[in-house]
């Protein structure tokens, strides 16, 4: 399978069928910039769409996977054989980089609610910066104070707050 030649060939059908990219996408339920980079060989399309896309397209799946029309009677068994286990084989890669892709923002996540919830308590913390340790009574009465310097926490807590943010949106851009 060559992504270049997968690309070009569906590039072919969709302007063979008179198709924007943005009206094959919504088709799909895909974005346009998804076929955008099918058709420039950026990457292939979900194994899940293969079928929806051959459809739209009338070609086959097997047409789609070989980046041209094939003609059944004229294909062997080793060559569809082979096709088959190449795409078998694009199916695991492509699980393993969305599991990969779902641990990592699940760390940014933690590591983000980790942020906020840390800088929202030590700010709170800062707020009783007076203390009395010892004495009640007035002039016998020792205060200790030390500077309360809010930026920090609420750094911390913003920089917490923006990583939660990113990496749900880009959860949400990669969907």
């Amino acid at each position: 399978m060559d992504v270049k030649r997968t690309g070009s060939f569906i590039a072919e059908m969709r302007k063979g069928k008179n198709m924007t990219q943005a009206e094959l996408a919504a088709k799909l339920q895909v974005t346009d910039k998804a076929v955008s980079r099918w058709e420039r060989g950026v990457g292939y399309p979900d194994i899940t769409l293969l079928e929806p896309l051959a459809g739209q397209l009338g070609v086959t799946v097997l047409d789609i996977l070989r980046g041209e029309k094939t003609f059944p009677d004229k294909m062997t068994g080793e060559e569809t054989e082979q096709t088959v286990a190449e795409t078998v084989r694009l199916a695991a890669v492509q699980r393993r980089q969305a599991v990969r892709r779902v641990i990592l923002l699940a760390i940014v996540m933690l590591i983000g609610d980790a942020m906020l919830i840390w800088g929202i308590l030590w700010w709170t913390s800062q707020q009783s910066a007076l203390k009395i340790i010892a004495g009640a009574d007035g002039p016998s009465a020792v205060f200790v104070a030390w500077r309360v310097e809010p930026m920090l926490p609420v750094a911390v807590s913003a920089a917490g707050a923006v990583l939660i943010l990113a990496s749900l949106l880009i959860y949400r851009w990669r969907k």
